[in-house]
């Protein structure tokens, strides 16, 4: 029986946003009234990351699995006009 590791990849930012949410609630706990900023900074920066790796690990996964080149499947041609 040959046991295959699973590929993360794609559920890295999913992970990231998990354990974010963990560290933002930890922070808002302890955080007093006129503090609560940090929380507030911590989650748009939270939320900017996941960003980020969605982005980079999605194209990164399409590149390696897709035989066609991307600028030719639909979603990018109609993305195009995002990028106007």
């Amino acid at each position: 029986m040959n046991f295959q590791i699973p590929n993360f990849i794609l559920a890295t930012p999913e992970i990231w946003v998990l354990s974010m949410a963990c560290v933002v609630l930890l922070v808002d706990v302890y955080s007093r009234g006129t503090e609560r900023n940090a929380a507030y900074i911590l989650t748009q920066i939270t939320l900017a990351v996941a960003a980020v790796l969605t982005v980079t690990f999605t194209v990164a996964s399409v590149r390696s699995s897709s035989t066609t080149p991307i600028s030719a499947t639909p979603w990018a041609r109609c993305s195009r006009c995002l990028y106007i």
